[in-house]
């Protein structure tokens, strides 16, 4: 939990790496932005202190205050060795997320957040896999 404290402390403190823009179709009164910077991770030093950690896996920059169209790509946050695959799956709001199961057992995925709750429902791998249609912003 610290380590997340930590990560969350750093991602709103630091500048981001990032573009925004808009299609070509956009209207020609809309502009093109840029966002440049760097994240900097910290890390508790074992005898005290704060150092930069090497390993950036598992940090995501997100931006808000802009709207754009969903991504129309599915992603799949596949369920094997009784782990998620991938461990971290940044998504949109609009997008929608399918949980296949490749394990030999049942599988539920659910959400107990006051944010976004839902439930799946249990699962085999010869189901079809569960999906979660167009996953808005609560």
């Amino acid at each position: 939990m610290k380590t997340c404290i930590s990560i969350l402390s750093c991602l709103i403190f630091a500048p981001i790496f990032s573009t925004v823009g808009f299609s070509q179709n956009s209207s020609p009164t809309k502009n093109y932005g840029r966002i440049t910077g760097q994240v900097t991770v910290l890390e508790k030093k074992l005898m005290g202190g704060m150092k930069e950690k090497d390993d950036m896996s598992g940090v995501v920059v997100y931006l808000t205050g802009f709207q754009s169209e969903p991504p129309k790509e599915v992603h799949d946050l596949i369920q094997e060795d009784k782990t998620f695959h991938p461990m971290l799956l940044p998504i949109v709001a609009g997008q929608t997320v399918t949980f296949p199961n490749h394990d030999d057992i049942y599988h539920n995925v659910f959400s107990v957040s006051p944010v976004k709750s839902f439930d799946l429902g249990q699962y085999k791998s010869t189901d079809p896999p569960r999906t979660l249609h167009s996953i808005s912003p609560a």
